[in-house]
């Protein structure tokens, strides 16, 4: 008896042990990042076919998903067991990007529920710990019931303000289950609700031909409403809608006055629905806003601010009704774009009074942004705030102006932190200048009006003594809301200093749209936009974005084909500036790039007429030697006479113009599904090049002008003579000489880059690609103008000016912000695909990601990371007495080509301390041609990987 219970003691623990393994097990492989239409929890989806993806989390190596399960459905609990929407069932496939939505047809308004469930290559299952969730938007314009609203005045009048009071009833047998609120307020709102600003966004919506889209947002306010009254409050704004001027505009166009459309859709317990709609009820009334540009600043009068204008209880007989008014013409779509916010918040580093009393406040460096200032003073009081880049040169034609309303009056702040400040006690008699609906690009701001508490004085001759008091000085730094994405550091100073101002540039430009210049010009200047694409892909997941950009590039494009510099295209600009191929250019590689980056093949589809078309039109540009109509060509590249001076002037400009056809036609060829397109724009492309031959390429000796952007292009597309790859010794040496010419004018130039910002990409990739990084390093390395370092360390820059060699008409430009693709795509060494290997690979896809660190020059570590669609891929490397240590991580479900540099050969490469070979590893063993050191080629599944050798 005793021996029976001790076997059966055995097995429960054995079984106890067992499951408790199996729970383990089980749980080892973790699904992250849930996605809808790639974001997370969406509220507010464009379209009823969205597409998922998710990531796995697994440490274990070469773990890979072999099949998958989505579920759909209005409530959680159904989710398991018969999902009500969609269950796709068990599906054999590793793809977890942009899974198509393909089950019930989904209801505008409605949150839903999906889980995904993987199998692993072990067999295990993981699931999501718990549902995630997307909310629809409005589907069809038919189920807009919301109307058009604007109030009666004129465009110098203030600007308006809307409210709505409406009441909801809440007990223990009807609860809100569900309410959301779809709005669109044009050229930008602010919504409230019971008092409170709803959402952290700014400047919305989005920038859009308001003729052909409208954008508009969707809020979760299940949680917000109160039973009995509630009041929505809405301020809109000029924004690019109606840019009227009466300061600085960079131009002037307006497409009306502003309106508003709202619907707010509330689902009860009992499946009773409600809906509240911009109509006729709404009341309107002048707002505080008595001035406001986009360009020009903000003016707000406080006094003529009623309080409680939003809340409940508020006496709103003296209100106007509004009037009903047209649509913009523009279909209203879900703005999936990641919205402006304030990215943080900025203290001064250094603050002084002028002799003159004002105050200029020093925030270190050039952001884009507003100010927020605390004040307390009398009413009627006026502050002005003025910007500038420099401290010695003030914008003048834009400010903000307050007008205070005066001591005890509680106005609605933007939040409560700044009621009180360093700490103290709230104060409710602060009053706060914040702009709602315009920003600047600046590092200086002038407070003009006010007094700090500790430099009041009685001395008559200062007349301080009535002026408001100057609590505090900060700034919002305001920039896009897209997902930061990768990193870099490394061991030389200097380095990481350039990488940081050009971060601030491309996050000062990154809007609703990507800016040349936060400040004088604000517009989509679209060669920004792809040749700046890889180093902000490195750091931003900015893939709604993107999107958003081949929309606003198809909604620009003409009749007859043509892509204008600038999308959207709010006014029209005159020869090169209208139309450039490296500016319209964009409509083809942006959408090549999403493809072969995020895997957006869909993209491709949606945007093919565009491609199509435009490069059509560009066909029709040719000369009588098959030359492309020439624009701006190489922009602002660079001599000793004449520094930056606008257009090209070493690079003919029709070169660059013919390589852009060439490369669209090239790319077109490559993704077109239609067999008999494939070969048309393939046989342009061969013609396009042979043209461009005859006119510029002079075997063994140069190309064109032997201009730096000349010979860089040339190699970097592949545009020199060839024998039609029957000899590829033949190409090598071709290649080899042309390379040979440019290293040498590179080192005539003293190694400064006088690249326009058109080809100095195709500088950076074409060394690199050699691997000739040392010559990069030094021309990065170099404190000498025109360059980086120079702006640096002699103009004491901590952002990208327009120009390299002083300080520039702007101070705040991500254009040849190039160096970033470079630190993180060669020196880490996390290569996203580029744009040349359209040339190189036979076929490439959006998982054929190179893992390959670069060591360099006086570098003795670097290390980053980048998020891609399948997750983390980290890279780092560090040299220690004579030894290189690399370490890769490739997230779960991801093969990547790893290439490990070593200055012995594959029997001095080890793997986790056991050299390589003793794994069961494929690799491939390849001599660099300037015989420096080794590449060890290897192709590796997910995990972490811990190499050293000889160095």
């Amino acid at each position: 008896m005793i021996f029976f219970m001790r076997i059966i003691w055995i097995i429960f623990c054995f079984l106890f042990i067992l499951s408790a393994f199996i729970r383990v097990v089980y749980s080892e492989t973790q699904i992250v990042n849930p996605k809808v239409n790639r974001r997370i929890e969406p509220v507010g989806i464009e379209n009823n076919k969205p597409v998922f993806r998710w990531n796995l989390d697994d440490d274990i190596r070469n773990t890979s998903q072999k099949s998958y399960r989505i579920t759909v459905a209005a409530a959680p609990e159904t989710l398991d067991g018969s999902p009500d929407f969609w269950d796709s069932g068990w599906i054999e496939s590793d793809n977890c990007i942009d899974v198509e939505y393909a089950g019930k047809e989904l209801n505008s308004s409605q949150k839903y529920f999906w889980n995904i469930q993987i199998q692993n290559n072990r067999g295990q299952i993981a699931k999501l710990p718990k549902p995630a969730t997307f909310t629809a938007g409005i589907f069809h314009d038919s189920q807009w019931k919301a109307k058009w609203i604007t109030m009666k005045r004129t465009a110098s009048e203030p600007l308006p303000l809307f409210r709505k009071s409406f009441f909801v009833t809440k007990n223990n047998n009807k609860t809100i289950k569900h309410a959301v609120v779809h709005i669109c307020g044009l050229g930008h709102y602010e919504l409230r609700l019971n008092g409170r600003k709803i959402g952290q966004s700014f400047i919305d919506p989005g920038w859009t031909n308001y003729k052909k889209t409208c954008l508009y947002s969707s809020y979760d306010i299940t949680n917000l409403l109160q039973s009995g009254e509630n009041v929505f409050g809405v301020l809109l704004g000029n924004g690019m809608y109606n840019v009227s001027g009466g300061r600085y505009v960079k131009f002037k166009g307006s497409f009306g006055l502003p309106k508003l459309i709202a619907q707010l859709e509330i689902t009860y317990s009992n499946n009773t629905t409600e809906t509240i709609i911009t109509d006729e009820s709404w009341n309107c009334s002048y707002s505080p806003i008595i001035f406001s540009c986009v360009y020009g600043g903000e003016d707000f009068d406080a006094t003529r601010l009623e309080s409680g204008w939003d809340m409940p209880n508020f006496n709103d007989t003296n209100w106007r009704k509004v009037i009903l008014t047209e649509s913009p013409g523009g279909a209203l779509l879900a703005q999936e774009t990641p919205p402006v916010v304030v990215a943080k918040t900025l203290k001064p580093v250094n603050l002084k009074r002028l002799n003159n009393g004002h105050y200029l406040a020093d925030f270190g460096y050039n952001f884009s942004g507003r100010p927020r200032i605390l004040l307390r003073g009398a009413a009627g009081k006026k502050v002005t705030i003025k910007t500038g880049e420099l401290p010695n040169k003030i914008w003048q034609g834009h400010s903000y102006t307050y007008t205070l309303a005066g001591n005890g009056k509680n106005l609605p702040l933007e939040n409560e932190t700044d009621l009180s400040y360093n700490n103290s006690t709230p104060d409710k008699n602060l009053e706060l200048i914040l702009p709602k609906f315009s920003y600047f690009g600046f590092q200086f701001l002038q407070i003009e009006g006010a007094v700090r508490p500790e430099d009041r004085t009685n001395n008559a001759n200062n007349n301080d003594d009535d002026l408001p008091e100057l609590v505090s000085i900060c700034a919002d730094f305001t920039t896009s809301a897209a997902e930061k994405v990768g990193e870099f550091n490394c061991s030389n100073e200097m380095f990481n200093e350039i990488d940081a101002m050009i971060n601030r540039s491309v996050q000062s430009n990154l809007q609703s749209v990507l800016t040349d210049c936060p400040h004088r010009e604000k517009l989509g200047w679209l060669e920004v936009s792809h040749l700046m694409s890889p180093s902000i892909m490195s750091r931003y997941d900015v893939q709604n974005l993107y999107r958003k950009i081949c929309r606003d590039i198809s909604e620009a494009q003409l009749d007859n084909g043509l892509v204008p510099d600038i999308a959207p295209e709010y006014t029209r600009f005159q020869a090169g500036f209208f139309e450039s191929p490296e500016w319209g250019g964009a409509a083809v590689i942006i959408p090549y790039q999403l493809a072969y980056v995020y895997g957006d093949k869909k993209i491709l589809d949606k945007q093919r007429q565009t491609m199509k078309r435009y490069i059509d039109y560009l066909t029709t540009t040719r000369n009588d030697q098959g030359l492309v109509k020439a624009g701006l060509g190489d922009w602002y590249d660079w001599t000793p006479q004449k520094g930056h001076a606008g257009y090209a002037q070493l690079t003919p400009r029709e070169l660059t113009a013919t390589a852009m056809l060439y490369l669209n036609a090239a790319i077109y060829a490559k993704i077109t599904t239609d067999k008999n397109e494939k070969k048309t724009y393939a046989k342009l492309a061969k013609e396009v090049k042979k043209d461009y031959i005859k006119s510029y390429g002079k075997i063994n000796n140069t190309i064109a002008t032997n201009s730096q952007g000349a010979l860089a292009l040339s190699i970097a597309l592949k545009l020199y003579e060839n024998n039609n790859n029957k000899d590829k010794d033949d190409d090598n040496i071709i290649v080899t000489n042309i390379l040979e010419q440019l290293i040498k004018r590179i080192e005539q130039d003293q190694f400064a880059p006088t690249t326009g910002e058109v080809t100095f990409r195709y500088l950076l990739e074409t060394l690199s690609e050699s691997k000739r990084n040392d010559i990069i390093w030094t021309i990065l390395s170099r404190t000498e103008k025109p360059g980086y370092g120079y702006m640096l360390k002699k103009l004491n820059m901590k952002t990208l000016s327009e120009r390299w060699d002083k300080y520039g008409e702007s101070m705040n430009h991500c254009m040849f912000g190039h160096a970033q693709e470079w630190f993180s795509q060669s020196v880490v060494g996390i290569r996203l695909p580029r744009t040349s290997d359209i040339f190189r690979n036979e076929k490439i896809t959006p998982c054929n990601y190179v893992i390959a660190p670069k060591p360099v020059g006086d570098l003795t570590s670097a290390t980053g990371f980048w998020n891609s669609p399948f997750g983390k891929i980290e890279s780092q490397w560090q040299i220690k007495n004579n030894r290189l240590f690399c370490r890769v991580k490739i997230p779960a479900n991801l093969t990547c080509n790893v290439e490990i540099p070593t200055k012995g050969n594959e029997n001095d490469v080890a793997l986790d301390k056991i050299p390589l070979k003793q794994h069961k590893i494929n690799f491939t063993p390849i001599q660099e041609p300037n015989n420096k050191f080794n590449i060890i080629t290897m192709k590796l599944g997910s995990g972490v990987y811990e190499f050293d050798t000889k160095w």
